[in-house]
């Protein structure tokens, strides 16, 4: 999605969801990654996956509380998607999952 007139992404810029631009000053929105539902898998794990950009930075953690983050996996993405497994999960009556992008 972009606005204004000519306004185009610039190569090399991945992930944008929208782009302005006017006079001296633009602005790109690029959208952060996204985790699927966790599926379970057999022996207690969960298998979740990463929906980002390639190419970037990202730590997928887990928590009991949302309060405090274990980091489990940090990684630079080499495809859009990418599965993650939380080998730990059964060790937990609930878990929440995290993905963030430094």
């Amino acid at each position: 999605m972009a606005w204004g007139e000519g306004t185009t992404v610039p190569p090399g810029l991945n992930g944008v969801v929208a782009i302005a631009a006017g006079g001296w000053n633009s602005v790109a929105l690029v959208g952060g990654p996204v985790l699927t539902p966790p599926a379970p898998q057999p022996g207690g794990s969960m298998q979740l996956t990463l929906n980002g950009i390639a190419g970037w930075r990202y730590t997928v953690s887990g928590s009991t509380d949302l309060v405090n983050w274990t980091p489990l996996t940090s990684f630079v993405a080499t495809n859009a998607s990418t599965q993650i497994v939380d080998p730990a999960a059964g060790s937990f009556s609930h878990r929440f999952y995290r993905a963030t992008a430094p």
